[in-house]
């Protein structure tokens, strides 16, 4: 948490502290519009302070944002503050080995130089064949949409805008037809550029930095409550929530030091204190608030049921001894994560199973307390990583950059962009059937099959996921192809096997069949190979029928 909001005061010469500030950079990016420079700077505080509340303290802190809280003890004064501990904050880059880093920037000039040429290089080869070809086209077309085409857009009539939208795929000059033009001398020529320009990138690799933020240095821009009716603005200082027991911050007695030969950039400190005083032992929300997340992860349930609001108008908590007790021991364990999750793992409420008597359902149908385990079904990213598991198709592979899977041309509905730039498509096949949780998470997109199951908005701060029940989710399954193609693939393994049934029931649900089961798999696998004359095929229908269990979509 303190690398996340001040990595580079508190760790100042630790990479990975210095990346967890990254916290910073995965919000709605508004740098695209830099006309609306100072709407944007607003909207991006704004986003700082609304997500630090909601995240960290368990509170609506945004609601205070244009007037006082109207529930909370939260004053617009007290938004500001906070507010203001971010108003110093630039993103920067963070350089993730600094020798590798030293020479990046002046290699990568030395390549956009020679790109360049190579551009205009490859512009001068392919000139007389474009004009050609594009000539040769539009001497098909009639005097009428020539017109309209070669017209201005500032020029053009409605009727020439719809000619030229038309027509525009029919005047388009191929890079394969702009080839077949070509003349000996001209295609020996272009092979050259292609050599030069292949040697270029062999070996190409990221860019050694990450996004993070700091200070733009011991300064900061004033903040003001905004000026409202005969109001005027108010200048406030940094600091922290009244209700909490709030606080200044004195900029004065915080100092870097370096500790080798590379001096430190002065920042603020008000990042470190606002670090300092969230993660204090005595802090009365942040070690509750996380807590409460881990055991909402594990149960599905927070003991707060609203896991983003500690309020008045959020939920009570259903344990308050339990979720005290837990934080204290959080704390006096260190923080340490690893010890919260053996915790909750080991205890009786964890373990016990999900079925229930009529009694306790009756009294207490939502499971507040605890008397069984909650069903759930699992989650979007789960689900598909399960798939793949049982399939024996998953990709364990750790770390890497992102991976674009291929998707359909349905799939891709949505996508803002031609697809060709906006999902370029990764090369190595092996990597798509990687977990989940390496695949590319873009703000504006979901991948089709995890928005089914519920993955969240990616634009929006999501506490708590919603468990829908709806019908594209079965048609997913049953019919996307992304489990037509994995389970053609078990069942091609299947089919090597003795007993395609034990071993399918074994693979997915980790169990063997019930003799009425079997009876009816067997008689499925007759009729579909009769139907699809083809024993893997048959096969793959059972083990599509399997995924679709309640057995495998939901956790007992």
């Amino acid at each position: 948490m303190k690398e996340q909001i001040a990595g580079d005061e508190f760790f100042p010469e630790d990479v990975t502290a210095n990346t967890a500030t990254g916290f910073y950079c995965v919000g709605p990016h508004r740098d695209l519009f830099p006309d609306q420079a100072d709407i944007n700077r607003v909207e991006t505080l704004t986003d700082y302070t609304d997500t630090v509340g909601s995240v960290f303290l368990g509170l609506t802190v945004g609601c205070a944002r244009c007037h006082d809280h109207k529930f909370d003890p939260i004053p617009q004064k007290d938004y500001y503050r906070l507010q203001a501990v971010f108003a110093p904050l630039v993103k920067t880059k963070v350089a993730l080995n600094r020798l590798s880093s030293l020479g990046w920037d002046v290699d990568e000039n030395i390549r956009e130089i020679r790109l360049r040429e190579i551009g205009e290089e490859i512009g001068a080869l392919q000139k007389r064949c474009r004009a050609k070809l594009y000539d040769d086209k539009m001497a098909r077309l009639s005097a009428e949409v020539r017109a309209a085409i070669r017209a201005s857009d500032n020029n053009k009539t409605p009727r020439q805008r719809e000619l030229a939208s038309e027509y525009a795929a029919a005047v388009r000059v191929s890079d394969d037809e702009v080839r077949a033009c070509f003349t000996a001398d001209e295609a020996a020529q272009m092979r050259r550029v292609e050599k030069s320009l292949a040697a270029m990138f062999a070996n190409y690799r990221a860019k050694p930095f990450a996004c993070g933020a700091t200070d733009a240095g011991d300064f900061a821009p004033k903040t003001f409550v905004p000026a409202r009716g005969l109001r005027a603005a108010e200048p406030v200082e940094p600091g922290f929530l009244s209700a909490l027991g709030g606080g200044g911050i004195d900029e004065r007695s915080f100092e870097r030091k370096a500790t080798g030969p590379i001096p430190l950039f002065p920042t603020t400190g008000r990042r470190h204190a606002l670090g300092a005083w969230l993660t204090r032992p005595d802090h009365p929300l942040t070690a509750r608030v996380f807590v409460n997340r881990v055991w909402q992860y594990h149960f599905g349930r927070g003991l707060v049921h609203t896991a983003s609001d500690y309020g008045r108008r959020g939920a009570s908590p259903s344990h308050p001894e339990l979720l005290n007790w837990l934080a204290a021991e959080f704390v006096s364990q260190g923080w340490s994560v690893k010890k919260l999750h053996r915790e909750i793992l080991l205890s009786a409420a964890y373990r016990r199973a999900a079925g229930t008597t009529k009694e306790s359902k009756d009294r207490d149908p939502e499971n507040v307390y605890l008397a069984r385990f909650t069903r759930r079904r699992l989650q979007a990213e789960e689900l598909r990583d399960a798939i793949l598991a049982v399939t024996g198709n998953l990709n364990l592979k750790m770390g890497g950059k992102p991976v674009v899977p291929p998707l359909g041309k349905e799939e891709l509905f949505g996508l803002i962009g031609p697809p060709d730039k906006a999902w370029i498509v990764t090369y190595d096949r092996g990597e798509y059937t990687r977990r989940s949780i390496y695949m590319m998470q873009k703000r504006t997109f979901r991948m089709p099959m995890l928005e089914a199951f519920d993955a969240p908005e990616p634009m929006l701060t999501c506490p708590r996921r919603d468990a829908s029940t709806t019908a594209p989710q079965s048609l997913t399954l049953l019919n996307g192809s992304f489990l037509r193609e994995h389970a053609q693939a078990l069942a091609d393994q299947l089919a090597q096997t003795s007993n395609p049934v034990d071993e399918a029931w074994r693979k997915i649900l980790g169990r063997a069949p019930a003799p009425e089961e079997n009876r009816d798999a067997a008689a499925l696998l007759s009729a579909q190979e009769k139907n699809l004359g083809s024993r893997p095929k048959a096969i793959a229908e059972l083990v599509r029928a399997l995924l679709n269990t309640n057995e495998f979509l939901y956790v007992d």
